[in-house]
């Protein structure tokens, strides 16, 4: 049976950079990594071994980071229209230092 600073030790860099890979976001990451955690620290009684441990983590962390988005997905879909007229903008800049 793990502690939680043991689970935590272990775990949270690989946690922590697949919720920067899903969200795009270190802040967001961060805190999404935190609730992952506790989430599973608390769900400990859940994993039956019928797989790794750290196959089942990465199932709550993926699940969890997916609710996320969901719930957040006006705002991701904001932030990417945003970046693609920056992006936009950047490469018209780029044409007209060309010419």
């Amino acid at each position: 049976m793990f502690f939680f600073g043991e689970l935590y030790d272990r775990y949270s860099d690989k946690v922590s950079g697949k919720c920067i890979l899903m969200v795009k976001d270190l802040t967001i990451a961060q805190d999404l990594t935190q609730d992952i955690l506790v989430k599973a620290f608390t769900k400990l009684n859940t994993f039956k071994g019928t797989s790794s441990f750290s196959t089942w983590l990465y199932q709550v962390a993926y699940t969890h980071c997916i609710d996320y988005i969901r719930k957040n997905k006006k705002i991701y879909k904001e932030e990417l229209e945003e970046d693609k007229h920056e992006q936009l903008q950047y490469d018209d800049a780029d044409i007209d230092e060309v010419h």
